[in-house]
């Protein structure tokens, strides 16, 4: 069995490894270790079938796209359609979490600031179209801003071998009793590119994630069976 967590106090329970599906949607912008391509529908529905942890059903980034690219729009009209267009697509009537997504290239802490978007998760949790709120930061200072703003159930934050300046907004995260998802737990595959990329480099790098204060689950990206079951055992290892 795969160890689960709880995602802060107001989370649900997840599997300490989740499936990020950005490469089903998109390759364009993507700052990857390997060349990569698009999966076709049956190995994309192969993997999702294999086991489903974590799905992005707007595709990169939170907002859609244009060109294969993202595109941000933090009003409270859009995410709010987009969260519905969500549960329609799922064929549920709530979602367990929804994260404003950030990149580096957007100033995460003024918008997050600004109110206006937590206020749209917020107002949709209050009437039960979502369970949890959160942020998918794209900068340590946009991290601890989520972390201690107060609206935050959950935030995903950036952490792997290459880059640990976020274990300080999840140690803080989870002393609070937010949950912490951990996304780029690889770095895009460049945190085992140089070791090989084998068993033992993916285990070595996710386990060291996964024992960093406050993280509650890796969420890794991969089209490939392969490499999913490769994580869950890296994870059990």
């Amino acid at each position: 069995m795969l160890e689960k967590r709880r995602l802060g106090t107001a989370g649900p329970e997840v599997g300490v490894i989740g499936l990020g599906t950005v490469k089903f949607g998109r390759t364009a912008g993507l700052k990857l270790a390997r060349p990569a391509e698009l999966p076709s529908d049956e190995r994309a529905l192969a993997v999702l079938t294999r086991e489903v942890f974590e799905a992005d059903a707007d595709g990169a980034d939170g907002a859609g796209g244009v060109g294969g690219r993202s595109r941000y729009d933090f009003s409270a009209k859009f995410i709010r359609a987009s969260l519905e267009a969500s549960v329609r697509r799922l064929g549920t009537d709530h979602l367990d979490v929804a994260l404003l997504h950030f990149s580096s290239s957007v100033d995460d802490v003024a918008v997050l600031k600004a109110g206006e978007a937590m206020g749209a998760l917020a107002e949709a949790k209050r009437v039960g179209l979502v369970r949890a709120i959160g942020a998918s930061t794209g900068s340590v200072a946009g991290g601890l801003e989520a972390v201690r703003g107060g609206a935050c159930d959950v935030v995903m934050l950036t952490l792997n071998r290459l880059s640990m300046a976020d274990a300080g907004a999840a140690a803080e995260a989870g002393a609070r009793g937010v949950g912490v998802l951990v996304k780029k737990a690889l770095a895009s595959g460049h945190a085992v590119v140089g070791g090989g990329g084998g068993g033992a480099d993916v285990e070595g790098a996710l386990r060291m994630v996964l024992g960093t204060p406050g993280v509650g689950c890796a969420v890794v990206g991969t089209t490939s069976v392969a490499h999913l079951e490769e994580a869950v055992r890296a994870a059990r290892g």
